[in-house]
């Protein structure tokens, strides 16, 4: 009985599984990279969301306190009513230290025409001799203020080195600082401004928000007009660069964090170091893999609080872990493809 001859194997037939277990092991490699790739990746996400909440909560809680403590200084020239300027500068003093955002705070009466001279003898008393109710020329230099019904000037300022210049200077006709106690007034609450350039104070740093209290007559007292107008508004100059320094910066090399305002459709960031410059907000996040924007309120005024991740991602969990995991796959395919082929050869 004949038996039909067995067809002898090709070489190509004898290498395919060997090709098949080359070309799984090379993918399974590749899969693997990835893999370890995200999920360090993974981790560094939620290490990064973890550290943004904590940041960001400490931050709106050190804005926060900052204004409640020149709400504190509001309180005191309230009660006070005729606070003089060692008495307010006692105070700032220890207001002042526990809340670096502050750069300064000043009490700003509202002086009537008629009233002028006894409050420019009250500052002369106070130590400032020869001191005037003041306005700034269009180049910037100081005169005595012309003849108007009413008068804001700055009474006491805190820390008044570097800062004694501005004292007697009139704001009811700077726009920026009428602008904003006008608003204080019509709604008889803490208001703040925009972001502003120019702050009179010395080496303010951006981006820098100003921040008043009215305080308005008692109610009920001879003291209360129709009008009620303030009697003065106590101000504070907020560094809010100073306050991410100190909730966030001071903290860790890991997250960087700069403070963003406008229009919500194209909102700018406010670069450091800088009183004016400003970038949008995707040139700023840049090449970070992670970025988070925390939106909080100063008297109505929306800020945001950016953080991003460091631009230099860390090339042990990203790629040098992630290659081990690949070569350690293509070796064991290796010794794999050896043992198929040592039976084959």
């Amino acid at each position: 009985m004949r038996y039909p001859k067995k067809r002898p194997r090709t070489a190509q037939a004898d290498f395919l599984p060997v090709t098949i277990v080359l070309l799984v092991g090379v993918v399974l490699s590749a899969l693997a990279f990835f893999a370890v790739r995200a999920h360090y990746k993974s981790i560094d996400r939620q290490r990064f969301q973890r550290d943004t909440a904590f940041y960001g909560t400490s931050f709106k809680n050190d804005v926060e306190r900052q204004v409640a403590s020149l709400a504190a200084m509001h309180a005191f020239v309230s009660a006070s009513r005729t606070v003089d300027r060692w008495e307010f500068s006692a105070f700032a003093h220890q207001i002042l230290p526990q809340n670096s955002g502050f750069k300064a705070v000043l009490w700003i009466p509202r002086i009537e025409q008629k009233a002028r001279k006894s409050f420019e003898a009250k500052l002369q008393r106070d130590g400032l001799y020869g001191l005037h109710i003041r306005e700034t020329t269009a180049n910037g230099d100081l005169i005595n203020a012309g003849t108007r019904p009413m008068y804001l000037p700055v009474a006491y300022i805190q820390p008044f080195d570097g800062n004694g210049s501005v004292a007697g200077l009139d704001l009811s006709i700077v726009p920026t600082y009428a602008r904003l106690f006008r608003v204080a007034q019509q709604t008889g609450r803490v208001a703040a401004s925009p972001p502003v350039s120019h702050a009179l104070v010395e080496a303010a740093g951006a981006p820098t928000v100003l921040v008043a209290f009215p305080l308005l007559p008692r109610a009920g007292t001879s003291e209360e007009g129709a009008d009620r107008n303030p009697q003065g508004y106590v101000l504070g100059v907020l560094q809010l660069s100073r306050i991410v320094e100190d909730a966030i910066a001071s903290h860790t090399m890991s997250l960087e964090a700069a403070i963003s305002y406008g229009d919500a459709a194209d909102p700018k960031v406010f670069t450091s170091g800088h009183s004016t410059a400003t970038i949008d907000v995707n040139r700023w996040i840049g090449a970070s893999a992670f970025s988070r924007d925390v939106p909080f309120d100063i008297a109505g005024q929306r800020f945001h609080l950016l953080m991003r991740s460091a631009e230099h991602e860390d090339a042990v969990t990203l790629f040098y872990l992630p290659l081990v995991a690949a070569l350690l796959e293509l070796a064991l395919t290796a010794l794999l493809v050896q043992s198929m082929l040592s039976t084959i050869l």
